[in-house]
């Protein structure tokens, strides 16, 4: 009986390395299948990586480009201040051109109301001296060649 019962613990031990064998063979199979998913997950994620790698280097030309957008905006607003300052400088000086021309202006419209108000008065003398000429040659002469100085003064 005692070779009965070996031969039973024998048999169950069997059995019990039969289902160990079955287990570990499915505990391959598993890890195998862990194995083929974490290189295929590990594929993914380089593949992800490169991507993201791509991404950045795309934010930072994007960024690059901002940059240099800004600095030219920057330029820009420099040389429309620049030109903001001359169009002010240019605005006074066109005034002062224009108070320039309009004192030349009051100072031609005075000459001119001289000018016509000694035109005027040589007018009146040369009537007086056309009811003065009497016949004396002398004192007509003297007073036309006064009356000449005058007019050439007035002209």
């Amino acid at each position: 009986m005692a070779r009965a019962r070996g031969r039973d613990v024998v048999l169950e031990l069997m059995d019990a390395v039969g289902e160990l064998e079955k287990t570990t063979a499915l505990h391959a199979t598993q890890l195998g299948d862990i194995a083929a998913l974490a290189v295929e997950t590990s594929a993914k994620v380089v593949g992800l990586s490169g991507q993201m790698g791509a991404l950045t280097k795309g934010f930072a030309d994007l960024s690059r480009r901002m940059d240099d957008m800004t600095h030219r905006m920057d330029d820009m607003t420099h040389r429309m201040d620049d030109m903001t300052h001359r169009m002010d400088a240019l605005t006074r000086e066109t005034a002062s051109l224009g108070a320039d021309l309009t004192t030349q202006a009051e100072t031609t419209l005075l000459a001119s109301k001289t000018a016509h108000q000694q035109q005027q008065q040589l007018g009146r003398v040369a009537r007086l001296l056309s009811v003065f000429a009497d016949g004396s040659d002398h004192r007509f002469a003297d007073i036309e060649s006064r009356l000449g100085a005058l007019e050439k003064k007035a002209s």
